[in-house]
C-alpha cells in the first residue's frame, strides 16, 4: 500500500469530498466541539485527512465507499495503522493522519453505540416499521436526521437487530451455545455475521448489505468462522452458507462454491 501526500485540489479529493459530505461535515462538527478553539484549525485538519484515508482506501478496494462508516472502510483503517508505510507516510505529515485514524475510529465508536440505544428502544412494531427483513423497500424510507446520525450506521444496525430478532438473539448453528447477557437490553449477547463480505459488493449487482446476507453467531462461532484452522472450520461454513444459500438466491444472489471457498479458506 502505497501512501502519498494529496493536495485538497486533488479530482478524487473533492469528488469524496462532495460525495459524502454529509458523513464529513458530521465528523467535522464532532471536532470543532472537542477544539472549541477557532483558531486551533483541527477539525479542518482532520476532516481533511479523513478525506485523504477514503482516497487511499478506494485506491485499495477498486471501488467506491459508499460511507465512512462502511465496514469495510473501518477495516481498512483498522489494518493499516500499524504499517510501516502508515507509519512513514504519517511522519511525513507532521502525525496528523494518524491523529485523525484514532479519532475517527473512537468517533464512529460513539455513533454507533449512540444510534443501537437508540433503535434498542423501539418497540417490535416501531422497528417493523422500519425495516422489513424480507423486503429492501422500508430501508429506503428510513429517516436518519430523526436521530442525527448517517443512513449507512442507521441501517447497518437496523438490519443486524432484525436478524438478531428473527434468531430469537440465539446462535443459528446452535441454539444451545450460550454466552452471556449484554448489558445494552439483557438478552444474550450474539454478532451478526456476513455470510458474503461487504467489501465484496464490487462483485456483485445486487445489494449484499441486507438481512439474508446475515446470520447470528455466538462470539465463539463468529471467531472460529474467521480465524479456525481450515480443516475444522468445514463444517461450519457449510452449515453457514446452507442456511441461506436459497434466501439469498431469492434476491438474486448465487453463492458458488469457488466464491465459498475464497472468502473461508484462503
Amino acid at each position: 500500500m502505497q501512501f502519498h501526500k494529496i493536495s485538497a485540489k486533488n479530482k478524487f479529493y473533492i469528488e469524496i469530498k462532495d460525495r459524502l459530505d454529509s458523513d464529513l461535515i458530521l465528523y467535522k462538527e464532532y471536532e470543532a466541539l472537542r477544539n472549541p478553539k477557532k483558531d486551533s484549525g483541527k477539525a479542518a485538519s482532520y476532516y481533511g485527512y479523513l478525506i485523504r484515508l477514503v482516497v487511499f482506501a478506494e485506491n485499495f478496494y477498486g471501488y467506491k465507499i459508499p460511507s465512512v462508516y462502511d465496514e469495510s472502510f473501518l477495516f481498512f483503517l483498522n489494518t493499516i495503522k500499524e504499517t510501516a508505510e502508515f507509519k512513514l507516510y504519517n511522519k511525513n505529515e507532521n502525525n496528523f493522519p494518524s491523529s485523525t485514524l484514532n479519532s475517527f475510529l473512537k468517533f464512529s465508536g460513539y455513533m454507533v453505540k449512540f444510534q443501537t440505544n437508540k433503535i434498542l428502544d423501539m418497540d417490535e412494531l416501531e422497528l417493523n416499521n422500519l425495516i422489513d427483513i424480507n423486503s429492501k423497500t422500508e430501508i429506503s424510507a428510513y429517516n436518519p436526521e430523526s436521530y442525527s446520525i448517517t443512513t449507512a450506521i442507521g441501517r447497518k444496525i437496523l438490519e443486524g437487530i432484525k436478524a438478531k430478532n428473527h434468531a430469537n438473539w440465539k446462535c443459528e448453528v446452535n441454539p444451545n451455545h450460550i454466552s452471556f447477557k449484554s448489558n445494552v437490553n439483557s438478552k444474550m449477547y450474539i454478532e451478526a455475521h456476513h455470510i458474503i463480505p461487504i467489501s465484496r459488493q464490487s462483485e456483485f449487482n445486487e445489494d449484499i448489505d441486507i438481512a439474508q446476507n446475515l446470520i447470528c453467531l455466538c462470539p465463539n462461532c463468529h471467531r472460529f468462522i474467521h480465524y479456525g484452522n481450515y480443516e475444522d472450520k468445514k463444517e461450519l461454513v457449510e452449515i453457514v452458507v446452507n442456511s441461506r444459500k436459497d434466501t439469498l438466491l431469492s434476491k438474486n444472489i448465487e453463492l458458488k462454491e469457488e466464491m465459498i471457498k475464497e472468502y473461508y479458506f484462503y
